[in-house]
């Protein structure tokens, strides 16, 4: 197997793992969003889990790998969907927040 079609595929299979293992636990986690909106609160922890913005970002970091074996996808589409393993990989908002943090620390 090529060495970059062999990382795509390690790289989504952990990913995937992460992705159930969070939905597994997410009954025994306490909800971190859902509290200030009283629709999000009444829901049930896996769907608050798949509803908040880091299992948005988890679910798109996977898409990218199944979705061709579903549906015929443009490959511009999966290029977009890619970005978000990106960010999910960088985890950008744990990046934004300790930058305004450092930011107001100069002030």
């Amino acid at each position: 197997m090529h060495k970059n079609v062999e990382a795509i595929v390690n790289t989504s299979v952990i990913f995937t793992v992460e992705y159930l293992l969070r939905l597994w636990v997410s009954p025994f986690k306490p909800p971190a969003f859902s509290s200030k909106n009283p629709v999000l609160s009444k829901l049930p922890p896996h769907l608050r889990y798949i509803l908040s913005p880091m299992g948005i970002i988890d679910l798109l970091a996977i898409l990218p790998f199944y979705l061709p074996f579903v549906v015929n996808v443009d490959l511009r589409l999966l290029r977009v969907l890619r970005m978000f393993r990106l960010l999910r990989v960088l985890k950008i908002e744990q990046v934004r927040y300790n930058c305004k943090k450092a930011c107001e620390s100069f002030r």
